[in-house]
């Protein structure tokens, strides 16, 4: 699976590049280096970035669904209805 920014993010990441290689490296590199130095940290280091948003996104959603008990289920007057899964 490649990684792909939105036009707009590819943009504002190659500007950044571009000035971090001419101000702290003194190496201006151009619009091509920069896309082409952009394109392998993608390639490099995309796909960590991408899988640990998809774990932290798990986790948050597990929580979620942890809570989904006490979000949902109502106290049955007298204790009628059991509450919450069987066990």
């Amino acid at each position: 699976m490649e990684l792909q920014l939105p036009d707009s993010a590819r943009e504002a990441a190659l500007d950044a590049l571009e000035l971090y290689a001419r101000e702290s490296l003194d190496q201006p590199l151009g619009r091509l280096g920069v896309g082409a130095l952009l394109d392998h940290v993608l390639a490099v280091i995309g796909p960590a970035i991408y899988n640990q948003a998809v774990t932290d996104v798990k986790v948050h959603l597990l929580g979620k669904l942890a809570d989904l008990d006490l979000e949902v289920f109502v106290d049955a007057p007298g204790g009628g209805l059991r509450r919450g899964p069987r066990r």
